[in-house]
């Protein structure tokens, strides 16, 4: 596969889970009571429960946004993609918990089971592009 192929596929990949995340956490922001309703199959309206949802649904925007960034230069994103592998793997596990504890509803177990997938993807971007990225780094030319 030609070089330029593979890298239209992970810009197109970045690009993507920009827009998963920023969607995601949109919807949140926008209508956090009925978001947070559908993933946990609680109607609460605590002030201060829907507060800290509204602020966790930011925090997964601008990963969002970072992803998207990394579109730009990922050849010096790759701290960020791996703490954005970290926190889907993390979040992954909280969905687990929460959903074997019956806190979160399936629907959420399910969303934390694509973030799962999306961190597998950004391992193997990580582990394939480590001896290219180390080869341009160390290259004398730039």
């Amino acid at each position: 596969m030609a070089k330029g192929v593979i890298t239209a596929f992970w810009k197109n990949f970045f690009l993507m889970a920009g827009v998963f995340n920023c969607l995601a956490a949109g919807l949140g922001m926008c209508f956090p009571g009925v978001v947070f309703t559908v993933v946990t199959g609680v109607n609460n309206t605590e002030p201060v429960v829907l507060y800290i949802f509204f602020i966790s649904c930011c925090v997964v925007f601008l990963f969002g946004l970072g992803y998207i960034s990394v579109v730009i230069n990922a050849v010096t994103s790759r701290g960020f993609i791996l703490i954005g592998a970290l926190g889907k793997i993390c979040f992954f596990a909280m969905g687990l918990y929460g959903y074997l504890h019956g806190i979160a509803s399936l629907i959420f177990m399910i969303t934390v089971c694509i973030d799962l997938i999306w961190a597998v993807f950004f391992i193997i971007y990580l582990r394939s592009t480590h001896r290219t990225i180390c080869e341009l780094l160390l290259d004398p030319k730039l």
